[in-house]
């Protein structure tokens, strides 16, 4: 069981990660970069992606080869690449401190690379559609493609004009009390797959 008392197995697994949001932090400038120099690529290949884990000094060799694994498991096509950010809402969740909420609302940040602070109902869905995919892989139960589209829904009803950015982090109470993200962070998903 997660420090936060989550019985997800990914919460258990950040508790012995060193991965800290610096370090995600790290990333995505260091994908950005790469992405800007090779005319805005959204992927990041494997040798900009094990460049990139070289620069973070601090990082224990265990917690690299966690990310080398989150690098494998989100390059579904078998082609050495990833989506810059698919990796970075799933490594958000193995960030070592704070609650599956935190990371969750850590997710929206590393995803908002404008720091913005809006996202659009789509990206939002992107957003829950990751962590949900990422939750899976670590065999903890997660929700449906249906529950997914039912929340973002709900967010938008009670938040925002449907076809409007969402100020995220003004509303981020509602998204996090939610009853549908409640049975996500409290590993309650309705689905689980067999790994």
């Amino acid at each position: 069981m997660g420090a936060d008392g989550s019985k997800m197995g990914i919460s258990a697994m950040s508790i012995v990660s060193g991965v800290e949001k610096d370090d995600i932090v790290k990333l995505r400038t260091s994908f950005q970069g790469y992405a800007e120099r090779s005319g805005g690529n959204k992927d990041v290949c494997r040798a900009d992606f094990d460049e990139s884990v070289k620069l973070l000094e601090s990082l224990d060799p265990s917690d690299a080869e966690l990310l080398d694994k989150l690098f494998i498991l989100l390059d579904e096509s078998g082609e050495n690449k990833v989506d810059i950010k698919d990796f970075l809402i799933s490594a958000s969740l193995l960030v070592n401190s704070g609650t599956v909420s935190d990371k969750l609302k850590f997710a929206f940040t590393v995803f908002d690379e404008s720091e913005t602070g809006a996202i659009f109902a789509l990206d939002c869905n992107k957003v829950f559609t990751t962590l949900n995919a990422t939750a899976s892989f670590f065999g903890d139960p997660v929700l449906s493609a249906s529950e997914i589209k039912e929340l973002v829904d709900a967010i938008w009803l009670e938040c925002s004009i449907p076809s409007a950015p969402l100020q995220y982090p003004d509303h981020m109470d509602f998204i996090l009390n939610h009853e549908i993200s409640q049975r996500f962070t409290s590993g309650q998903g309705s689905i689980r797959f067999e790994n």
